[in-house]
């Protein structure tokens, strides 16, 4: 492609758009089974970065296949493609600053290492949310399972279809065993300063105290640090 000569050099830098929004923008990754909870988390993480002043964006399966990837299918090649375009789309939202939130089922690892090699290993954090296939069946919000087992819907992930488990994870969440107890905590856990530890943490035991709850952001503190001039 000769002829292709992209300018970003030219245009204002994401260093300075992350100055101007004083923050420090990065992808956030959730992954796992359909009805998870991976929307859910998204999108309170979402809010409640919101509310405290950061500027961030959730991409979702359902949103972007809506519009622009409704071109797409659920071949091995469509999901394939799928996913690239919202890695790069990531990719771009990051370079303006932007803190970017995405739910994805993303079942493979040769899809999460094509998001990886997109955006950047610096760049990206990824959450395992590891709530158990029947927890999800059970749930089965869209009803999507139900057509699943009835031959409905071909290639479904955890029906017909491998779902792989992260190799990369930095925090596995549970949300069948966290409740009430981890939606508080969730919200009272955003933005807090911990230590930013590399052993992937796992979360979802109901004995867990407040305390100990903290940890679940800690991979995030880097992420939105208040970017200063």
């Amino acid at each position: 492609m000769n002829h292709i000569y992209p300018d970003f050099d030219r245009i204002v830098s994401r260093k300075e758009k992350e100055l101007r929004l004083h923050q420090k923008s990065k992808v956030i990754w959730f992954t796992g089974l359909s009805g998870s909870g991976k929307t859910t988390l998204a999108t309170a993480l979402e809010r409640d970065l919101f509310n405290k002043g950061y500027l961030c964006q959730v991409l979702d399966g359902d949103n972007i296949r809506s519009g622009i990837n409704n071109n797409l299918g659920f071949s091995n090649e469509d999901r394939i493609e799928n996913i690239r375009r919202i890695a790069e789309i990531s990719k771009l939202l990051i370079n303006s600053g932007l803190i970017c939130i995405c739910a994805f089922v993303s079942p493979t690892e040769e899809t999460r290492k094509i998001v990886r090699d997109i955006i950047g290993m610096d760049d990206f954090l990824e959450v395992f949310v590891s709530t158990p296939l029947e927890v999800c069946e059970s749930r089965d919000v869209k009803g999507l399972y139900q057509k699943a087992r009835a031959g409905m819907i071909k290639d479904f992930t955890g029906i017909s279809a491998p779902f792989e488990m992260p190799q990369n994870a930095i925090l596995s969440i549970n949300t069948a065993k966290c409740g009430g107890v981890f939606r508080h905590a969730f919200r009272q856990t955003i933005c807090r300063n911990s230590r930013l530890i590399k052993k992937p943490l796992t979360f979802g035991k109901r004995f867990f105290k407040i305390k100990t709850i903290v940890l679940i952001i800690y991979f995030f503190v880097k992420s939105i640090e208040k970017a200063t001039i």
